[in-house]
């Protein structure tokens, strides 16, 4: 039986949203404010009768009521129409006569006092923004209040209270001078605590101790903060089309363009597949995405070890927004494609087949394909064991071992922030654990903290970095995953250069991952904060980018170890 959409006042009254589901909804709300925050959507009404929720029938409910505690990560906005001649209030209002400027934000405080309010509105049925204001500072300041009213433990309400607080400023007082500099200011001080409050009960509230870990394709825009915006920003833009119209990539694309001599880099993508019909693929790489075995016969850079399927498949997209990701910095590689999972949840539900399937990968794309560069975005917190054996340790190793050292595998760090620290197999002492950083260079609250032996940590762009799935149309996604694919794609230029030019240099060393992390720390990255390197080629742009480049491969091959 289908259940029709009910406001979110009604599931609260009828007490169908458990604590989590509140955190939850409280967490997607304001994930709504802040990704829409200069939108014309902020001019319908936000409120608990237009946020609205599908109910779901829970199947173990025998007496027939309905359970909501699935559907709470997917609100939908019930919108009538949104006036042409403006918003219900504008995003900034300095009159002296308004104790809270920003009009969005109180709205949003609202939304989240009530979540966690057992009874109590400001009463009127248009209440004006001063009484909002006094009604949310009574719930939040006042010495008195319990709020808020939820089943939590106290250091989490405190949490809650906390971040609900920084919607609530002194009266008149201004939050930051422009508007985009307030979108910034609500994804840093409500958002990501809120995710980050999210994340540590989603962690601790289970009973069964191996799904506490976290794991995943570093990119799920339902809960993670690696999320993907409707259009990726426009400084991430500019420094993907840098490097697309530099003259390097020219020079290395016009050098390979009808390559005979096996020289094009190859780069292993291992993820959930991609999609052999999306729309950018053009007809030139998906002959390159082909090969002909000693009998002639066809057979594609693919392999499926979660399904079994010949033909190339992505459920989820992952997949095919790292492969485009690759394919814009390095046009000229061949790719090879593994699938290992359906999407992140396989990772977390099924970790013993999805370890075997990585380590199976791993070996394919080294042994079998070849590969130059291995590019892994995904993680655990832990290496799981499969029937005693560290499989994917022990696959590295081996991998090595019988291809001279000459691998370089890539892998994301992890999204959740400074609480937790990097997932494996990044930190796998042979994978380069790969961190997000801005366009500018400055890495990302998201990433993980400093390594404890004061060893440096290497990142590049991962901010609203443009990428494709099946269609044209291109979405900005964010977080280490994509920084890991923009890693491999540098990594391609390195070794595509050595292989053109390297006849007689010292430059083969750099194929392997100590030759190639010198290389990372002292000529294709800048240390724009301590102990954060930031990968990038900027310095390479110029017409003497031969000259440099050529340079910097020689300074680094020329000093001993």
């Amino acid at each position: 039986m289908d259940y029709a959409p009910i406001p979110l006042s009604t599931a609260l009254k009828n007490n169908l949203l458990s604590s989590t589901s509140k955190i939850q909804l409280a967490f997607t709300l304001s994930k709504a404010f802040w990704q829409y925050y200069e939108s014309d959507w902020m001019r319908a009404a936000w409120n608990f009768q237009t946020v609205q929720l599908l109910p779901q029938r829970d199947e173990d409910e025998r007496c027939g009521i309905a359970t909501l505690d699935c559907e709470a990560e997917v609100p939908f906005l019930k919108i009538d129409t949104i006036s042409p001649d403006g918003p219900f209030f504008s995003e900034y209002e300095p009159q002296n006569q308004r104790m809270h400027r920003y009009p969005y934000i109180l709205n949003l405080c609202l939304l989240l006092v009530l979540l966690c309010t057992e009874q109590g509105s400001p009463h009127e049925s248009s209440p004006t923004q001063n009484r909002i204001y006094s009604f949310c500072a009574m719930k939040i300041k006042h010495k008195q209040s319990v709020w808020p009213v939820i089943e939590l433990s106290d250091e989490r309400k405190r949490k809650y209270k906390e971040i609900v607080r920084k919607c609530l400023p002194n009266p008149r007082e201004d939050i930051c001078l422009s508007l985009a500099e307030r979108r910034a200011w609500l994804r840093d001080n409500v958002v990501r605590p809120l995710y980050e409050l999210l994340q540590d009960m989603q962690c601790s509230d289970t009973d069964d101790a191996p799904e506490t870990e976290e794991a995943g394709l570093q990119t799920n825009p339902q809960i993670d903060m690696d999320e993907i915006a409707k259009t990726p920003s426009n400084e991430s833009r500019r420094w993907i089309n840098n490097i697309k119209f530099s003259p390097m990539q020219r020079y290395i694309c016009q050098e390979l363009k009808n390559d005979k001599k096996g020289r094009r880099p190859k780069i292993a993508i291992i993820d959930t597949g991609y999609d052999g019909e999306a729309r950018w693929l053009d007809n030139p790489f998906k002959n390159r995405l082909s090969q002909k075995d000693e009998a002639g016969t066809i057979s594609q850079n693919w392999k499926d070890f979660w399904e079994n399927n010949d033909q190339p498949q992505d459920d989820s997209g992952h997949g095919t927004s790292m492969l485009y990701t690759v394919m814009n910095i390095a046009p000229f590689a061949d790719v090879c494609v593994a699938r290992i999972a359906g999407n992140s949840e396989d990772l977390r539900q099924e970790d013993s087949r999805t370890t075997k399937n990585l380590a199976d990968a791993i070996r394919w794309a080294a042994e079998v394909q070849e590969a130059d560069i291995i590019s892994l975005s995904l993680g655990w917190e832990q290496e799981k064991l499969v029937e005693g054996r560290y499989v994917i340790s022990n696959v590295i190793f081996d991998a090595l071992g019988k291809r001279n050292q000459k691998v370089l595998l890539f892998a994301a760090a992890s999204n959740y922030g400074g609480g937790r620290y990097e997932l494996f197999p990044a930190k796998h002492p042979n994978v380069f654990s790969i961190r997000a950083t801005n366009a500018l260079g400055k890495h990302e609250d998201f990433n993980p903290p400093l390594p404890d032996d004061g060893s440096e940590v290497v990142g590049t762009l991962g901010v609203g970095v443009p990428t494709k799935e099946r269609t044209h149309e291109e979405t900005g996604r964010t977080g280490t995953s994509v920084a890991t694919a923009v890693a491999a794609g540098f990594a391609a230029i390195v070794v595509a250069y050595i292989n053109i030019h390297g006849e007689g240099r010292l430059w083969e060393g750099l194929r392997t991952h100590t030759g190639f992390t010198r290389l990372l720390r002292e000529g294709i990255s800048t240390e724009p904060e301590a102990r954060k390197r930031f990968v990038t080629l900027e310095k390479l742009y110029g017409n003497n980018w031969k000259r440099h480049f050529e340079s910097c491969l020689d300074g680094v091959t020329s000093r001993p170890n």
